[in-house]
């Protein structure tokens, strides 16, 4: 961003986000600050309280008496409050509420999540709604309203006030803070005290989400500056076309160092891919300050391998770290070739996604090359000297030093120039937007161009109409938290999906090529619950896995449990070849055994057990994947069986067919609950943990089923 430094931790953002965090951190722990268990127990020990006091004989709001005020304060807010701002002594008496406006009706844990600062202004205004432990932390300088506006920093700054003065004045706020480090306003700075995303996120994620199977042709994506955003906003994105999100996140400053620490966000990027959304890392470095090349170089390596190491955790798609890199090294120009080689190599080491580089100017153009790159963005704001109208004015005759550069057409043209001497194919705008009425105040708004809500959305209308086709991809900021060139709510709004729909998918799938299970083998309609592989269920069927080492007894395969009701039925739970391949055996036995072998690796085999195949289901005949092959056979019982077997001169492995399913159709059984963690009993524990054997039927072991409830996964 344009003259943005290390600073990055907007203090409007943690008014909010802090709030939220102790609410949910409180909740855990004390069953919710405003879940409905605790607003009944609140409510019954009102009327109790009620009930108990004596009534004083005062008159209230509207001629109310004593308990009847609450009530007909909740049917007449402003009337009351009026009536409070008149007679502050005696409201405080009758409503307890000290002047401030009367007690709401209530306020969830939702509207708590959507908007914060309401929560804390509520539960500030109603204390015997809130439980004492969370208002004592609020008040304790845990992150409270007053305490974060009521702060003063360096150059006597208050409040939200400081996020200017330390965008301008950054060394002056990094030696104040190092001569104060138990200020609020340092530990929030320093990343000591870590909001946590809000919006139901927790701080910490268990695990991570794999991304979608999809290549970007075309990024749509909208932005989200680091914790302001909710799950709400995730799927208004989806809704909005977009399919990619991209991250800002945050960077801390800790003894003139700066810090990455972005493991909060790990639960936002798994919901993304859950949305089917990827993901990219984008992010400012600061290099405007720095006046020691050697030092801001280390720093800025160490900053790319750990924004590498955490996308690769997470499977990110694209990254960015250094997303105006031309304005981050205002003082180096002739060093950016260099440095941005230097960075590559680094991030190179730690992961294997795109990543890309991002420019601002072609005023600060010296000639640099990313050769290396994977694609190149660039930032476009309409300039308040040229004006909007101005700005979109196409003008391609221009040089580079002229105040006509900034013009969009021209930009464009210039940014398109640089990812060709680069040998970079994929051009994207990064950032844009245009400063309305409603965006905060930022340190350096004035060289923004505003705009009412028409004009943005007449902005964003002539830039699909300019660039769409010259570019490959762009992203808008669309959160609800933030006003910061934000969409969300605008008319703006109704333009990008518009756009976003006219340009089409801009996604392409990607075949999993290492998955032989491409389609659903069973019709999970009429399914009820799943038999864990490694489980105690029904008989003995264990052998060698995968690692040719021998298994305790055991069920290696999967039992599928229709509705009972179904005993009897024919034809009603469908089975499908699960890959193209060919039938390699049929037999008898309870119905009928199928073993289908699959083309891509011939020695794996998938193996219905208790079905009626179709008639022309026989040895020999070639299935495509999804194809009808049969039915259970349920006769007598609500199950039959799958196995998934390789036969190989070295004998037989066992193994799940959960484990070689594709993640589409993984995604099918997730949808009812049913997930590769859950589904299959971990070697390690059926070593420690023998199946009970209750004798030998037809010369296998047969389990008691006393391990039943343990054994099987129930679908939602």
């Amino acid at each position: 961003m344009k003259k943005e430094l290390v600073l990055l931790f907007v203090i409007s953002f943690v008014i909010m986000i802090s709030s939220c965090s102790l609410i949910s951190k409180v909740g855990k722990k004390d069953t919710g600050v405003l879940s409905k268990d605790a607003t009944t127990k609140e409510s019954a020990k009102k009327v109790t309280e009620a009930e108990e006091k004596p009534e004083s004989g005062l008159i209230g709001p509207g001629g109310c008496k004593d308990r009847e005020c609450e009530q007909y304060c909740q049917q007449n807010p402003i009337e009351c409050q009026n009536w409070c701002n008149e007679n502050p002594e005696l409201c405080s008496k009758m409503l307890g509420t000290a002047g401030h406006e009367p007690i709401p009706r209530g306020i969830s844990q939702e509207e708590c999540q959507q908007n914060p600062q309401k929560c804390l202004e509520f539960c500030e205004k109603n204390p015997r709604v809130c439980p004492e432990e969370h208002l004592k932390n609020l008040r304790s300088g845990m992150g409270g309203l007053t305490d974060i506006m009521s702060i003063i920093g360096p150059g006597g700054c208050r409040g939200p006030a400081c996020q200017q003065f330390c965008q301008q004045n950054m060394k002056e706020c990094q030696d104040w803070c190092s001569e104060n480090p138990d200020e609020l306003f340092c530990k929030l700075l320093s990343g000591e005290m870590m909001p946590m995303p809000i919006g139901g996120f927790p701080g910490v994620t268990e695990g991570v989400v794999k991304p979608p199977q999809t290549i970007i042709s075309f990024a749509k994506s909208v932005s989200f500056h680091d914790n302001a955003f909710t799950k709400e906003d995730i799927t208004k994105a989806k809704e909005l076309g977009a399919n990619m999100v991209t991250i800002w996140p945050a960077r801390f400053i800790k003894n003139n160092e700066v810090t990455f620490s972005p493991e909060r966000l790990g639960p936002f990027i798994n919901f993304a891919h859950q949305n089917g959304l990827q993901v990219e890392l984008r992010s400012s470095f600061g290099g405007e300050s720095i006046n020691n090349y050697e030092k801001f170089k280390a720093n800025a390596l160490k900053h790319v391998a750990d924004f590498a190491k955490f996308a690769e955790k997470y499977k990110v798609y694209r990254i960015v770290p250094f997303g105006e890199i031309d304005n981050d090294m205002l003082n180096y120009c002739n060093k950016i070739t260099e440095f941005s080689k230097e960075l590559l190599i680094e991030m190179r080491k730690h992961y294997s996604g795109q990543i890309g580089v991002g420019v601002v100017g072609s005023w600060r153009d010296c000639g640099y090359n990313f050769k290396g790159y994977d694609y190149l963005t660039f930032s476009a704001y309409p300039q308040r000297h040229r004006g909007i109208d101005n700005w979109l004015t196409p003008n391609l005759n221009v040089n580079a030093e002229s105040d006509d550069a900034l013009n969009l057409a021209f930009l464009t043209k210039w940014a398109r120039g640089v990812a060709d001497r680069s040998n970079i194919l994929i051009l994207h705008i990064g950032e844009t937007g245009v400063v309305n009425p409603d965006d905060f105040k930022r340190a350096d708004a004035s060289s923004y161009a505003e705009g009412d809500k028409e004009k943005e959305a007449e902005y964003y209308q002539k830039l699909f109409e300019q660039v769409s086709s010259k570019i490959n991809g762009i992203s808008v900021f669309y959160n609800s938290l933030s006003n910061y060139f934000s969409i969300y709510g605008d008319p703006a709004e109704k333009v990008v999906k518009e756009w976003y729909s006219k340009l089409g998918p801009g996604i392409e799938i990607k075949e999993d090529t290492t998955k032989l299970i491409v389609a659903n083998p069973i019709d999970l309609s009429q399914v009820v619950r799943i038999s864990k592989f490694r489980s105690c269920a029904g008989h003995d069927y264990s052998g060698f896995n995968i690692n040719w080492e021998k298994e305790p007894i055991s069920s290696m395969k999967h039992y599928i449990i229709a509705n009972k009701q179904l005993i009897g039925a024919r034809d009603t739970v469908k089975i499908f070849a699960p890959f193209d391949g060919k039938i390699t055996e049929v037999r008898e036995s309870d119905g009928k055994q199928i073993f289908i072998s699959a083309n891509k690796d011939p020695k794996w085999n998938f193996i219905f057990f208790h079905t009626s195949p179709l008639s022309d289901i026989q040895v020999g005949t070639t299935v495509k994947a999804g194809q009808l092959i049969g039915q259970g056979y349920m006769r007598e019982w609500d199950s039959f069986d799958i196995a998934f077997k390789q036969f190989s001169f070295k004998g037989e492995i066992f193994d799940s067919p959960f484990m070689h399913m594709s993640n589409e159709v993984l995604k099918e059984y997730e949808l009812r609950g049913v997930t590769i963690k859950n589904v299959i009993i971990p070697k390690e524990f059926r070593d420690n943990n023998s199946c009970p054997i209750r004798g030998i039927i037809d010369g296998e072991e047969a389990f008691t089923g006393e391990t039943e409830k343990d054994d099987f996964v129930t679908l939602k």
